[in-house]
């Protein structure tokens, strides 16, 4: 199953689910401040398995809550929805991620690193998927498919600043060969390179 958005009452529900799975019963009044912290930043879902919830402020990421139900945990549904949370983040403006609290082997897991007061990482780019054949594909053209520069020569000017990434390493050649499997990184998005259907 794929993490979706969701809302803070199906967040709420898969919570009061988590808790009566371990048997513990919360009451009305922990419901209430549970829905009140869901109502702030953004939530995602597997239905059936989890949540996670986070509040964004500034460039900042605070990771709230990872929740999966007893049945579905180690099936890898808490990381799919940490990704699928810090997806959504960076779209609302943030640029890093920060956890107070939480069991350090998934924080860690996650690629966050120990700090003075938690646990801090920087998000990267939602990688999308271009399907593109790559016979003989260029990053200068790559880069005009994946909508990130409209002309050769806008390719050319942003490939000499340094900041088009391939496979995480600056790249300054226009006519680098792309293959498939290749992650390309510029103006805040990532796109990964996937043959066509078919």
């Amino acid at each position: 199953m794929t993490p979706r958005p969701g809302t803070p009452d199906e967040a709420l529900d898969l919570w009061h689910a988590a808790r009566a799975a371990e048997g513990r019963r919360p009451s009305a009044v922990q419901r209430a401040e549970e829905r009140e912290r869901l109502a702030d930043g953004p939530v995602v879902v597997v239905d059936g398995a989890g949540f996670a919830h986070g509040t964004v402020e500034g460039e900042v990421l605070h990771l709230r809550a990872v929740v999966v139900l007893p049945a579905a945990r180690r099936q890898g549904h808490g990381a799919a929805l940490a990704d699928a949370l810090a997806d959504a983040a960076y779209a609302l403006g943030a640029r890093s991620v920060r956890a107070e609290e939480g069991p350090e082997g998934f924080l860690a897991a996650l690629g966050l690193e120990p700090g003075d007061g938690g646990w801090t990482g920087e998000l990267e780019p939602p990688l999308r998927a271009l399907e593109v054949s790559t016979d003989g594909l260029r990053l200068g053209q790559l880069l005009k498919l994946a909508g990130l520069v409209d002309t050769g020569a806008e390719a050319k000017a942003l490939l000499a600043t340094g900041e088009v990434l391939l496979n995480g390493e600056p790249e300054v050649r226009r006519g680098r060969q792309v293959v498939e499997g290749d992650v390309v990184t510029a103006r805040g998005q990532a796109v990964q390179v996937v043959p066509p259907p078919g």
